[in-house]
């Protein structure tokens, strides 16, 4: 669908929409919406888990905030589309006040991306307020339209920047210099503000000033090079990274602002978001220094186990996900299968042996699963203890008992959608579904109530250091955050390992306990590595947090002692055991990735415990961020909790398909090569493309010596080549065929085609912009060997943190 160029509003230099524009739009609200996007209330809000949610008096609102982690904290967010506004978005969820800036005429480009059914038959600047994934993006902030290139806007700017706690950004380096908003002028009028940018590959380095987008960042990372079939290039999903990274720059800001108290030090963050896929890849970049042989695209099949993918059951283009990690899963596996020799067949005794006579046993898998409906293999193999899931469309997806049922959806009533399902925020917390205190602003809608709220000091501001809790001792400008606070793991799942690896590269002591410890045998020495490194064996005498697997807590194996911050990852949903390429399957994440009538793969490589095991630490310092705040009130920290679900982190990565069901419209279908994003290969590897403007097509075609497809009827909008990607990929092929991937790149960099190479995750060690910024560390395997592992995918005041 065409991507129609944001409209000129014509507001003044702050750009507050009341008035006039606002009783407009509100006159229409009742007659505007299209038939095929109105969402009945008695078909949805009756259904279980779904609230509704929205338009609250401003006293609800904020007694609903003073329950949160981060109410008091002021957070200014300059981003725009994904990335940098979701990690605002995320503080916002936990109580954070955000105002989101954007320009009066020309407003967050993410407004102009829709997905509802016929947005044409919108008009002015009502067009604006339809896009489904800003709607679904920017809950729980406030919107100031501000001009920045004017003195007036400019000034606001600075005002709103005094108030703040934190300011995120993801521009292109430069900008906000440009604008005469550069953070050291900010952080010299503000010493208590916390400042963090998000540029694609960072602050520094010898890439700093190359414009990215979502997908190329993907592409260049790393992970994509992990995922796809045998006989084809890499597969991937395009916006999964912008996800990942919102969470670790939501991580980071949370840690900065527990370390300024800690210390009075406000930290400058700088988040790189391809070095997520170096933090995603981490466990596979090491097992090839130590020797494990390069990893080959093969469907969703795993380097190391075996059973591990989508097989096809009856009905068409039905598939359902298994996954095998251990020999009781396959023991469990054969049971249900009605074969238990297998687990006596000397070809499938052991992990490495059925890894071996994978082929075999993938067929033997094959011919009991086609003769089922999906649901039915998955409900089999769970109810005799093996991890599978029914792949599910994005439709039967919303439809999902255990999404439903967990309350994964939430009603928000918004001007001028009127009621639409939204996925609701994560992590639950004290046992409460966070809630939606303010929908998604409209343009300007808040700009004079901001201006006016800010100049004031809040009623319960964040304190600012250095502070000394009876619990909690103070710490020196530059140590790390989370230096002197003490975790126990005692959990299993990769979710709460990746968790804990975070929290100790903030300087956190983190205790493994014996149960965790059982769970080693069944990882590679990469994740070991990676994930261990620098963490002690045993239970401490005290701890302030525990991070541990619900489902370990509701079999009765409780952690032996206690903490006032308990954070659980939740990897089991009505008595499902759930992993990532299950949770992918179940969600409806696989859908969108592979060819149509082939597997449905996994996108990337553990994107799913990436994000939630980010959303737990998260959790888990924005918990010690309230029980610091409140040392002096309570000499002894109460208990908190909050619960975080591997299936709805999950949802984060495909939020935008579920939310343009809910306007009337249609996801895209699953595509090897969905325009704008493509992968060619070239005479030495592959190269990725996103050519999502009309001026970047222009160029694309002028690169390839193709003019002429600018007067093809096929390839004339943007709809146009998303329907004929796969003519279009025929026409490009050759002339990247005929090239080196640096002459690929070469051309692209002198025409502004944005271009990636698509990396192997071991490449990264040696590339220049990696190198530059110290991304890998030197740590010690198990064996004793030094390999290098990654550190956090961010900059703290130009140090890395790692768990070297």
């Amino acid at each position: 669908m065409a991507q129609p160029r944001p409209a000129r509003l014509g507001r003044s230099a702050r750009g507050a929409t009341g008035g006039a524009c606002r009783r407009r739009v509100d006159q229409r609200k009742g007659s505007r919406l299209p038939r095929a996007a109105r969402l009945d209330r008695r078909q949805v809000g009756a259904q279980a888990g779904s609230v509704t949610a929205g338009r609250r008096p401003r006293r609800r609102q904020a007694r609903e905030a003073e329950r949160l982690p981060l109410r008091g904290v002021r957070v200014l967010d300059l981003g725009t589309v994904w990335a940098g506004p979701q990690a605002a978005t995320l503080l916002g969820d936990l109580g954070a006040d955000v105002a989101k800036v954007e320009g009066p005429t020309r407003p967050d480009p993410l407004r102009t991306m829709f997905g509802a059914a016929d947005p044409g038959q919108y008009l002015g600047d009502e067009i604006l307020e339809w896009s489904p994934l800003y709607c679904g993006l920017n809950r729980n902030k406030r919107g100031v339209a501000l001009d920045l290139r004017t003195a007036q806007g400019n000034e606001a700017c600075r005002t709103l920047a005094l108030a703040a706690d934190a300011v995120i950004d993801n521009f292109s380096v430069g900008v906000l210099e440009r604008l005469e908003l550069g953070y050291p002028a900010l952080r010299t009028a503000n010493r208590r503000l916390v400042t963090c940018s998000m540029p694609g590959f960072g602050r520094t380095g010898p890439l700093r000033d190359v414009v990215t987008y979502g997908p190329i960042v993907e592409q260049m990372s790393g992970a994509l090079a992990l995922s796809g079939y045998e006989d084809t290039g890499p597969v991937g999903l395009a916006s999964a990274f912008d996800g990942i990274a919102g969470c670790y720059g939501a991580l980071a800001v949370a840690a900065a602002l527990f370390g300024r108290m800690r210390s009075g030090h406000a930290a400058d963050l700088d988040v790189a978001q391809m070095e997520v896929g170096a933090a995603v890849t981490g466990a596979y970049i090491v097992d090839r220094q130590l020797g494990q042989p390069p990893f080959v695209r093969d469907g969703n099949a795993d380097p190391w186990h075996a059973p591990h993918r989508c097989y096809r059951c009856a009905g068409d283009d039905r598939w359902v996900a298994i996954a095998v990690r251990d020999d009781a899963s396959f023991a469990c596996l054969a049971k249900a299968c009605g074969h238990p020799e297998w687990t006596v067949d000397q070809r499938f005794r052991t992990a490495s042996l059925r890894k071996k006579n994978e082929s075999a046993l993938d067929e033997l898998v094959q011919g009991w699963t086609v003769e089922r409906t999906a649901d039915e293999a998955a409900d089999m193999l769970q109810r005799a203890g093996a991890t599978a899931a029914p792949l599910r469309s994005v439709r039967e997806a919303v439809r999902e008992p255990r999404l439903r049922d967990a309350g994964a959806f939430v009603l928000v009533d918004r001007i001028p959608n009127g009621l639409r399902e939204y996925c609701a925020p994560i992590p639950r917390v004290d046992g409460h579904r966070l809630p939606v205190r303010l929908p998604a602003p409209r343009i300007g809608e808040h700009t004079d109530e901001v201006l006016g709220d800010w100049v004031v000091p809040h009623h319960e501001p964040l304190p600012d250091g250095p502070l000394d809790a009876p619990w909690l001792e103070e710490i020196s400008p530059g140590d790390r955050p989370l230096v002197g606070v003490r975790v126990l793991l005692h959990a299993r799942s990769e979710a709460a390992s990746i968790a804990a690896w975070q929290l100790a590269s903030l300087g956190a002591q983190v205790w493994r306990d014996d149960l965790t410890i059982e769970k080693d045998a069944d990882r590679t020495q990469g994740a070991l590595t990676v994930h261990c490194t620098g963490m002690r064996i045993g239970v401490p005498d005290r701890a302030h947090v525990i991070l541990a697997d619900a489902d370990l807590l509701e079999d009765g194996l409780h952690p032996p002692i206690d903490a006032p911050v308990l954070v659980t990852v939740r990897t089991r949903v009505q008595g499902w055991r759930l992993d990532d390429l299950t949770c992918c399957a179940l969600s409806s994440l696989s859908w969108r990735v592979g060819e149509p009538g082939r597997e449905p793969l996994e996108p990337g490589r553990g994107y799913p415990s990436a994000v939630c095991g980010t959303l737990a630490s998260f959790s888990a310092v924005s918990l010690l961020i309230d029980e610091l705040r409140s040392a002096h009130d309570r000499p002894r920290p109460r208990s908190r909790n909050a619960d975080v679900s591997l299936l709805e982190s999950t949802l984060l990565m495909s939020a935008y398909d579920t939310v343009v069901l809910s306007f009337g419209g249609d996801p895209p279908p699953r595509s090897r090569r969905p325009w704008p994003t493509l992968t060619f290969p070239c005479r030495d590897g592959w190269v990725g493309i996103f050519p999502r403007t009309e001026d970047m097509w222009e160029a694309l075609c002028a690169m390839v010596d193709r003019v002429d497809l600018l007067n093809d009827t096929r390839m004339k909008t943007f709809a146009h080549r998303q329907e004929n990607s796969d003519a279009l990929y025929v026409e490009l092929a050759p002339w990247f065929a005929a090239r080196t991937r640096g002459e690929a790149d070469a051309a692209a960099r002198s025409l502004r085609v944005p271009l990636a190479v698509v990396y192997d995750p071991l490449d990264l060690i040696r590339h220049e912009q990696f190198v530059a910024r110290d991304l890998f560390l030197e740590v010690s395997a198990r064996d004793g060997r030094a390999v290098l592992a990654p550190g956090l995918p961010y900059l703290s005041d130009g140090v890395r943190f790692g768990t070297c």
